[in-house]
């Protein structure tokens, strides 16, 4: 039951947009034919009915499944309306009042959403019941109905003309209707059976008590019984001319009912929006043939635009329960980066914008690039958004395909890539790339090449991207003296010391952006040694910080002639030592 309600939650959301779009285009489209808006009100029905629609690029509905099916089980639930404003309102106020707390037994949501579809139930019973008693009553009201002619019958129990019936519809007329309003009042009812209106009335309702919960389905179906009178209007001066808008306008006030409730049933001839009716049949003009033509266009607009579903472009084989919480964080903004066919690798395009700014964006393998047009196209993350979508994908370093391009809005090109590394623009690439990789990778391929060290977490790399020339992945400390773990080789003395701004923040290029990691390092380190170098496999190593849960941050700057330039380039988390 749970899964059927959200399952027609999410019907209701995709005919919301396409019922937002006709309440739009009823303005542009005054003057078109009537039968127009009631084709466009059908566009509605359509996804109302259709469990299913195709896929499309041109689709412009933002989200196929606002609500997913496994909503319930969702440590931290949220929707996707595929309009970012609404999930950056919504999301938070559903995440803080619907997750489960810790050591909960269930979600809320498991409890909260079979109450609500119990709820709906009963409301779609009592809408059923409602219709069916009416329909009962008013055919006992005209069982003792006698005929006129052909399928015209009169009662002296109905006070307006209608028509009632599915299989062969009849027309019912009050004893006593004024003569001279008899044959406007037959050709109106007769259009109604000829344009199939005795159908399309009660399909709407059916769907109404279906999708009853969703206001916007209650303003849909009396604007459409609107447009259905509207539209039988129309036909009925259009055979008659334009000679009899004064009789049959008469003839609409003279059989004219107060009629308030909403139902399915009948088609009266004075039921809804009377003095609408009359204005609009008084004011009738034969529409041209080129609003026709524009008209028409804008259907076939709204059926391809609207009765389609976005391109699903998740990737068929990513189950978002099987993502990390920080993987499906990044999923709901950038679905199309995950499952993408992986098995020849993956192309991450970086544009550099400024210092420290950088767009990233993903393919699957190609060895020709992509065109300008087509990388413009992509959504842009960041490095540790793109860093959690890699870490989704089984593949190894070396399947991982860095590839820089000028992005026409950015600043920078080849030759500024790097601007300590000479000034050959091939070595720039490469130690660009590699770098690159290192930050979105979480390795130190930022190290000189070939020296990596796979166990390094890195935590901060300098913008200008410049690389270490040299690495000590493996060491030993004893007595305040630094060793080479492999070759007990001593590299380095410690100095004891105490971390302030001034030695850590400051020392990192556009620290502002880094205040909170550094001031987390600061405030949870227990001992800070300062690296006095004693061979040059050392030289480039500033601090080895020792946090407060184990793990050994180590501090990576730049020596010029020999002397330290308080430069910080690089901060890696070992872990645990």
């Amino acid at each position: 039951m749970s899964e059927l309600f959200l399952h027609v939650i999410n019907m209701s959301i995709s005919a919301s947009y396409v019922a937002f779009a006709v309440l739009l285009l009823r303005f542009p489209l005054k003057k078109a034919p009537r039968w127009i808006s009631v084709l466009l009100w059908g566009f509605v029905g359509i996804r109302l009915l259709l469990p299913f629609s195709l896929e499309s690029a041109l689709s412009l509905i933002p989200s196929a499944e606002a609500v997913s099916p496994d909503i319930m089980m969702d440590s931290t639930p949220s929707v996707n309306t595929g309009i970012p404003v609404i999930n950056s309102t919504l999301n938070p106020i559903i995440t803080d009042s619907l997750a489960p707390a810790p050591g909960d037994s269930a979600n809320p949501l498991q409890i909260l959403i079979p109450i609500l579809s119990v709820i709906w139930v009963i409301g779609m019973i009592t809408l059923f019941a409602y219709t069916a008693i009416s329909y009962v009553k008013l055919k006992r009201k005209v069982g003792t109905a006698v005929i006129y002619c052909d399928n015209v019958y009169m009662s002296e129990n109905v006070t307006s003309p209608f028509v009632l019936g599915i299989i062969k519809p009849r027309i019912y007329l009050p004893f006593g209707i004024d003569e001279g309003h008899m044959t406007h009042v037959i050709a109106h009812e007769e259009a109604h059976i000829r344009r199939r209106d005795y159908l399309w009335k009660p399909i709407g309702f059916l769907l109404l008590t279906v999708h009853w919960f969703n206001p916007l389905m209650w303003l849909g179906y009396i604007l459409l019984c609107r447009d259905i009178e509207l539209a039988c209007d129309e036909k009925v001066i259009g055979e008659l001319g334009t000679d009899a808008r004064a009789d049959y306008s008469e003839a609409l006030l003279a059989c004219s009912v107060s009629r308030r409730a909403i139902s399915a049933c009948p088609l009266a001839f004075g039921e809804v929006g009377v003095k609408d009716r009359v204005r609009s049949v008084l004011n009738y003009k034969k529409p041209a043939f080129w609003i026709i033509v524009v008209a028409l266009i804008v259907c076939a607009s709204v059926a391809v635009f609207l009765l389609t579903d976005p391109k699903d472009e998740k990737g068929g084989e990513v189950d978002p329960e099987k993502l990390t919480q920080a993987q499906r964080e990044v999923w709901e903004e950038y679905p199309e980066y995950f499952g993408l066919d992986s098995s020849d690798g993956l192309d991450v395009y970086v544009c550099q914008f400024a210092l420290g700014g950088y767009s990233f964006s993903l393919t699957s393998h190609s060895i020709i690039d992509k065109n300008t047009t087509e990388l413009m196209a992509l959504k842009s993350t960041s490095a540790s958004q793109m860093r959690t979508i890699l870490s989704s994908y089984d593949v190894d370093g070396d399947e991982i395909y860095i590839k820089p391009w000028q992005n026409p809005f950015s600043s920078y090109i080849g030759s500024y890539w790097l601007h300590q590394i000479g000034e050959d623009l091939g070595i720039k690439r490469r130690i660009y790339t590699e770098n690159v990789k290192s930050m979105i990778l979480d390795t130190s391929w930022g190290h000189a090449p070939g020296e990596g060290n796979d166990n390094l977490n890195l935590l901060y790399m300098t913008p200008t991207m410049s690389w270490v020339d040299s690495s000590v992945s493996r060491v030993r400390i004893s007595a305040k003296k630094l060793y080479d773990a492999d070759t007990g080789e001593l590299i380095g003395t410690l100095k004891e010391f105490t971390l302030t701004p001034s030695n850590l923040d400051n020392l990192m290029e556009m620290s502002e952006n880094y205040a909170e990691l550094t001031e987390d390092i600061r405030e949870n380190n227990v001992l800070a040694f300062e690296i006095t170098p004693t061979k040059s496999k050392a030289v480039n190593l500033y601090y080895i910080l020792v946090q407060n849960d184990g793990s050994i941050i180590i501090v990576y700057g730049h020596y010029e002639n020999g002397e330290k330039a308080d430069f910080i380039r690089w901060i890696y988390d070992t872990g645990k030592m």
